[in-house]
């Protein structure tokens, strides 16, 4: 999976609500968030495997939930 996907299937489960919920919950306060649970992160995660280079790109990609993929 390249970079360009990985980061289209993120964006595809962008949620606002899901940020505000965080926030409130948890106390989660996250300017570059997209609101996607770590269930979701997991799956894809796993589509990944192993792949390093990918895994730098997403850590700088600015986004918290790529950092954590």
């Amino acid at each position: 999976m390249t970079y360009e996907e990985t980061m289209g299937r993120l964006y595809a489960l962008q949620n606002p609500e899901k940020v505000i919920f965080k926030e409130k919950k948890f106390g989660v306060v996250s300017n570059n968030s997209l609101g996607i649970y770590h269930s979701e992160l997991k799956k894809i995660a796993k589509d990944i495997g192993k792949d390093n280079e990918l895994g730098l790109q997403l850590f700088d990609s600015g986004t918290f939930d790529g950092s954590i993929s």
